[in-house]
């Protein structure tokens, strides 16, 4: 990651800084023509009830502050969290063996050495399947002549590893850019989205699977709803590997 801003900070942050710019465009571009079909302007309304209701705004921003601290501190100590486990992984293993009576600690020494090695495998094939998606990405949206599209490849890339929502979020934001400068190169953009995905889907992450960890879908995607109403915004990032753990644990 150091040496890819490196060698390319420059051109991503000049394609950033488009990116910025160009989204309200495109915001506006499509209130315009959701207007036109008669749905009532819904980013401008939405805009101008923001703007009429100022007092109530700045008492939820208390609210919204707080809940962005919890979120961010929530984020720091899992992180933190799992670079003091990675940094003394058999003190703390041991220390979690001492909890376990005595006769089950055969079980449950075989549950952890499967459960690293699930995550293991899975964390490979998942990075594997980041570097392939934001690479067939970007050199798409090169291709189609996208505004953005290194920084866009890269957004791809990395909400891969979110199972199911990430593939939708990463297209907004290309879809969107895309319409800015014509209409017909948004279709094809949104074309190239279901191809890459497809592809993911249906090449891609069956040849990964046969070096990693294969957890059902149904499995991902109810993991992903219960991890987000357990723990909020992080439990969606982690969603995945917190299914795969707990389904081997299962297992």
């Amino acid at each position: 990651l150091v040496g890819v801003a490196w060698l390319l900070g420059q051109q991503i942050s000049a394609q950033t800084d488009a990116l910025a710019q160009t989204l309200p465009r495109a915001l506006t571009q499509v209130d315009n023509w959701l207007g036109g079909f008669g749905l009532s302007h819904p980013f401008q309304t939405w805009l101008a009830q923001l703007h009429h209701s100022g007092g109530t705004l700045v008492s939820r921003f208390g609210t919204w502050l707080s809940t962005a601290s919890t979120g961010v501190a929530n984020f720091l100590i899992v992180f933190f969290g799992g670079v003091f486990l990675a940094s003394e992984p058999r003190f703390y293993r041991t220390g979690a063996m001492k909890l376990i009576p005595e006769e089950k600690r055969g079980v449950f020494s075989q549950a952890m050495d499967e459960s690293e090695r699930a995550l293991r495998l899975w964390l490979k094939g998942e990075l594997m399947a980041m570097l392939v998606i934001g690479v067939m990405t970007g050199a798409g949206l090169w291709l189609l002549g996208v505004q953005s599209w290194l920084v866009l490849g890269i957004l791809a890339g990395f909400f891969e590893f979110i199972p199911f929502a990430g593939p939708l979020l990463s297209a907004i934001p290309g879809i969107l850019i895309a319409l800015v400068q014509s209409p017909q190169l948004a279709l094809w953009t949104a074309l190239m989205y279901v191809f890459v995905q497809h592809s993911e889907a249906y090449l891609i992450q069956p040849i990964i699977q046969q070096y990693a960890v294969d957890v059902p879908a149904v499995v991902l995607l109810f993991s992903l709803l219960a991890f987000a109403a357990l723990f909020g915004p992080i439990g969606i990032l982690f969603a995945a590997p917190l299914s795969v753990v707990t389904y081997v644990l299962v297992k």
